[in-house]
């Protein structure tokens, strides 16, 4: 759709002149910066060339099946619509069956609702599902399909199934149609630190699926998300802004969209076509109102207190400030040089070990999550996208 309205109300040479004009481009920015939205457009899903050559590779070699995974808001879910929508939308010879998994879902249920149009020998498919809750029944059935067409099955959000069985039962089934090839394809996506946190013990799945691991976007990637949309609305933006919003993106993609989305209208609204650190920091503010409503209630639990001076919400803003490794993770010792620097002042580990503590227990989320020895341990956000939200709340703060 963004693509449609740029095309017909955005020609090479706009320039706006009148009210209408502005509230276009506010209205076209809106379509093209996705937030809260899977990405459905290969052009706006700036980056991740590798997962997509990646996952075409699987979809065009018999036998061959992908598991796509990685933390909450890397963009698991829009690499799958582009995928299904985008990339092989326009094909002929493939069929795409995609179904988002609940949490009450269980085997009957998934095959039941990705094969709801089909019947096979004149029954429904949940009927004989129900009759016959086996991988096998699953592969009589896509084989039936199969014959003139190829199937792309997509099962988007599987760490939201809780039953072990129908874990084991899909892994069966996955194993089953790699073993028997007949123009099916079945792309996995969940949360998920590997493929064990989605599917449990199943060593089968490993030696049948290609594993897809969505990481965080590197600054580059997250750059094209903006300036390629800013372009095509035929603007620019000031470099020191860019740099802050990567900064504050922490690497995911929504926050990289959210970031733009809300300085470009902070722009229009100033009639310019140049976004300026000004507006930046002026759409701070908006980003954070706008913000995962969920996440936004994890952060004010973590650091709510009856006490006037307390420092939970300095310290956690150090945490998110702190240097990480490549696995996301943080020391005692690093957060004291953060600390110190919010505070003003060197600033000890014993100044703020309780809050640490704290931040690893349920009264306060958990926010964090511990792990190591004593004297050695190290730290990770429980939820990836708490992270970027402390920056951006801190900057407003401060």
């Amino acid at each position: 759709m963004a693509n449609d309205l740029l095309r017909s109300l955005l020609p090479a040479d706009f320039k706006p002149q009148s009210d209408d004009d502005w509230r276009l481009l506010d209205a076209v920015a809106q379509e093209i910066f996705r937030p809260a939205r899977p990405i459905d457009e290969d052009k706006l899903f700036s980056g991740r060339i590798n997962q997509i050559r990646d996952l075409l590779d699987v979809i065009y070699r018999a036998g061959a099946h992908a598991i796509v995974f990685g933390e909450r808001g890397v963009g698991k879910t829009s690499l799958a619509r582009i995928i299904d929508q985008k990339v092989i939308g326009s094909s002929t010879f493939i069929k795409v069956l995609p179904y988002q998994c609940g949490r009450t879902d269980d085997f009957v249920s998934i095959w039941g609702n990705i094969f709801f149009d089909y019947k096979y020998d004149g029954k429904d498919v949940v009927d004989i599902l129900r009759e016959r809750p086996q991988p096998f029944t699953v592969y009589k059935v896509a084989q039936s399909l199969a014959e003139n067409t190829r199937l792309l099955i997509v099962i988007d959000e599987f760490d939201q199934i809780r039953d072990e069985q129908t874990k084991a039962l899909i892994a069966d089934t996955i194993k089953y149609l790699s073993d028997h090839p007949i123009g099916v394809t079945v792309v996995v996506v969940g949360v998920g630190s590997s493929i064990e946190t989605l599917f449990g013990s199943h060593p089968s799945i490993k030696r049948c699926c290609q594993q897809i691991r969505m990481q965080r976007m590197s600054p580059a990637e997250l750059r094209q998300i903006v300036q390629g949309s800013v372009a095509q609305l035929h603007m620019t933006i000031d470099g020191n802004a860019l740099e802050q919003m990567v900064t504050f993106s922490h690497g995911l993609p929504g926050y990289m969209h959210l970031l733009g989305l809300e300085a470009t209208r902070v722009a229009l609204r100033a009639r310019t076509q140049h976004i300026t650190f000004d507006h930046f920091t002026n759409a701070v503010q908006e980003a954070v109102e706008h913000a995962d409503e969920s996440t936004q209630r994890d952060y004010q639990k973590a650091i709510q207190s009856t006490k006037p001076d307390n420092r939970y919400r300095q310290v956690l803003l150090a945490c998110a400030l702190a240097k990480k490794n490549r696995l996301g993770q943080f020391s005692a010792s690093d957060v004291s040089v953060k600390y110190s620097e919010i505070m003003e002042k060197e600033m000890g580990i014993e100044s703020f070990a309780r809050h640490l503590n704290a931040f690893c227990t349920e009264d306060r989320g958990p926010v964090l999550i511990q792990t190591g020895k004593p004297k050695r341990y190290l730290y990770h956000f429980c939820d990836p996208l708490l992270e970027p939200l402390v920056l951006m709340i801190g900057r407003h703060k401060n």
